[in-house]
């Protein structure tokens, strides 16, 4: 049982920033089809 919350504990917080790096790709992929201009991802987490 304790190896299966260490495995979880790996994996989830894995799983998770893959998730939120793939919604944000779409996002952006989706402001540039419509013709919006996106600011590089750089910029954007400097300047806030």
């Amino acid at each position: 049982m304790l190896l299966f919350i260490r495995i979880a504990g790996i994996i989830l917080p894995i799983y998770v920033m893959l998730k939120a790096l793939t919604a944000l790709q779409r996002h952006r992929l989706r402001q540039v089809s419509s013709g919006h201009i996106v600011r590089p991802l750089a910029s954007f987490l400097y300047l806030r």
